[in-house]
């Protein structure tokens, strides 16, 4: 379980308002919970209104992206661009601040330490009784093995630390924020 503190979160509103920082949009959407305290701080950086419901042209965050359920729904949205604090999976059609293991459990700030270790374990207990299944990062309802998402991870976590950064910089896609 990895716990993050409020510095980590000030460091990751900095690096999305410099990387964005010359873009203008409509205003900032946060998708409920974790993606409004994204929200309320990027809008204040920004100087940007904080939009209660996504509109064209805007800035859509979020905590985290595990599944692609919270992010998806906003994919075609028109102009629009996707960022994430943490994602679980590499970025494909969002942004993110830092890539990591799907493995990994993540406390955010805002969180209780307690809680999420209850919540860990119930998530974990779930995806134990459906193992062959893994998450569908592409919101559009294929999904692969589990053990060939294993085995990519697997793949891509022998990399060296430079290549696999490497891999994400902003050049072609939108990977991480780096």
């Amino acid at each position: 379980m990895r716990q993050l503190s409020w510095h980590d979160f000030d460091q990751a509103v900095k690096r999305i308002a410099e990387f964005y920082g010359d873009r203008r949009f409509r205003g900032i959407h946060g998708i409920p919970r974790g993606g409004l305290v994204l929200a309320v701080a990027l809008s204040h950086r920004l100087e940007l209104p904080l939009l209660p419901e996504p509109q064209p042209g805007c800035l859509v965050v979020d905590d985290v992206f595990e599944t692609g359920r919270t992010l998806a729904p906003h994919r075609e949205l028109a102009g629009a661009e996707r960022v994430v604090w943490i994602s679980k999976a590499e970025p494909e059609w969002w942004r993110a601040v830092e890539v990591t293991s799907s493995q990994e459990w993540i406390v955010f700030p805002w969180e209780s330490a307690e809680r999420a270790t209850a919540d860990e374990r119930s998530y974990r207990a779930q995806r134990a009784e459906h193992p062959a299944w893994v998450p569908d990062p592409m919101g559009d309802g294929h999904r692969a093995l589990a053990a060939e998402a294993k085995w990519a991870d697997d793949q891509q976590r022998q990399l060296p630390l430079r290549t696999r950064r490497a891999l994400r910089c902003l050049d072609d896609q939108p990977p991480a924020l780096e």
